[in-house]
């Protein structure tokens, strides 16, 4: 069952902005966007707390909200997935919105697009059958392609917005033939719930799953994307507009990940087993490269880009591990990375509206003009680098420690290499915030302002998630697990 309400309330009024054309479009789609937070914040405190209202419940079931409500098993793993990702992207949304630049052309068509893809995650995390999960999959690509393409920088954005559109295609058409191959072979007809096909699939001979996973591995490491799948998302994050990055970086990856528990780790465990050791070299290569190559970067974007793929390929060998630390502590670490890439970039777009440039060389002494930002960008920072007290310590000491756990041959060596993304990113994030806050001003930064009260309001709520899950982290895994 799929809890509609949560997919309709984005999905009606993306459509009804786009067509009004009225003004007020920012403060309508947040409007939205909040009451998907509050009611999937409400459905997650009624199973935490395990309270039953008369009233309310029988509102929760009748939109099928009750969904959110119940467990999802994979496995021995256990886990409410879906629950940890609906909670982060309905979170996330008003946040994301609300940094929005003010200068937005065709405002309604903006933020109609944005709460379409909003719509099509939702759909994708609480998907009951393989057929909705490929639709809701693809719903967020068109509106996607359309941000980038019309609302991105760079004469080039055109061409940056087709290359991503094909990437991804591609690796979604490459799993449509998987997902038609496995309904075909239940020979079930239209009955596609994960239950039928995934016991389908589980029954195959090891050379059919491999060749099926093979086609879900691609579709889900280029829409992370992971090493070698990445070319398309450097230059798109960088073309796009700082809020539509939110979106793909924050959210739009998950789906990555998300796919790989539910189709690979789930559905064809043998062959997940097969490529187990694999698939844990190929992730922590990656989490190295993106790191060292974001090292290289002057641009305050790009670097935030490869930051991500590393942090992602991070969690993709936690997933790999195949072990209970690993696999909460990739769940965790979704939910965190998405808090923190939107706190960071939230301060990368404030620099770049008072700077006009992203470049870290062009930047230097901020901080002294603008101490509130210098403070907001640090946290979120030692976040993202794992200092202890921070969410991200959290979720990457457990990483490590399921990795170090991993039954692969020498996994305490790939654990070691993995570790390399703590000491490199914090090469990489530290360098960029000292360039770019400490030093002299120049005649680009001279003039720079301390963020509003406004905008540290929209901080708030990211910090506090960053320290309460640094602090106390059961707070999620009790929530989830």
């Amino acid at each position: 069952m799929i809890p509609l309400v949560l997919i309709l309330i984005p999905l009606i009024g993306g459509l009804f902005l786009l067509l009004s054309g009225k003004i007020g479009n920012k403060a309508m789609a947040v409007g939205f966007s909040t009451i998907n937070a509050l009611i999937t914040i409400a459905a997650a405190y009624f199973y935490y707390t395990d309270i039953q209202l008369g009233a309310f419940n029988q509102t929760v079931n009748l939109f099928g909200i009750k969904f959110l409500l119940s467990l999802n098993e994979f496995g021995n793993q256990g886990g409410n997935l879906s629950l940890a990702m609906v909670l982060l992207t309905n979170i996330l949304y008003p946040i994301i919105l609300l940094t929005a630049n003010k200068n937005i052309k065709s405002e309604g068509a903006f933020y109609g697009l944005l709460l379409l893809i909003q719509s099509g995650l939702v759909g994708v995390f609480t998907a009951w059958d393989v057929i909705s999960f490929y639709i809701f999959f693809e719903m967020g690509l068109v509106p996607a392609y359309f941000l980038v393409g019309i609302w991105g920088s760079g004469d080039d954005k055109a061409k940056i917005a087709f290359k991503f559109f094909v990437y991804t295609l591609f690796g979604s058409l490459i799993m449509l033939v998987a997902i038609i191959y496995l309904v075909n072979a239940s020979g079930m007809g239209f009955h596609t719930d994960y239950g039928s096909i995934f016991n389908t699939a589980r029954n195959l001979d090891l050379k059919t799953q491999m060749e099926l996973t093979g086609f879900f591995l691609l579709a889900f490491m280029i829409k992370m994307p992971m090493v070698p799948f990445h070319t398309w998302q450097p230059k798109t994050y960088r073309t796009a507009p700082t809020t539509v990055t939110m979106v793909l970086s924050a959210l739009m990856a998950k789906m990555g990940l998300y796919g790989i528990i539910r189709f690979v780790m789930t559905a064809m465990p043998a062959a997940y087993h097969h490529l187990q050791p694999y698939m844990m070299v190929l992730a922590i290569a990656g989490i190295i490269y993106a790191a060292v190559i974001a090292i290289r970067q002057d641009d305050l974007k790009s670097l935030m880009a490869y930051s991500s793929i590393s942090h992602m390929a991070l969690m993709a060998a936690g997933i790999f591990a195949f072990n209970l630390s690993g696999f909460e502590a990739s769940v965790l670490q979704m939910f965190n990375h998405g808090i923190i890439v939107v706190g960071l970039l939230f301060a990368v777009e404030l620099i770049h509206q008072q700077t006009g440039t992203y470049k870290i060389s062009e930047l230097g002494g901020i901080a002294k003009n603008a101490p509130r930002l210098a403070t907001c960008f640090l946290i979120m920072l030692l976040a993202s680098v794992g200092l202890p007290l921070t969410n991200g310590f959290v979720g990457e000491f457990l990483l490590l420690k399921g990795i170090f756990q991993s039954e692969v041959r020498y996994s305490h060596v790939l654990a070691l290499f993995a570790g390399l993304t703590i000491i490199l990113g914090a090469v990489y994030m530290l360098r960029s915030y000292q360039y770019a806050m400490y030093g002299e001003t120049n005649e680009v930064t001279v003039q720079t302002k301390d963020i509003s009260i406004t905008q540290l309001l929209i901080w708030i709520p990211l910090i506090a998630i960053v320290l309460a899950l640094g602090i106390f982290p059961n707070l999620f895994l009790n929530l989830i697990f």
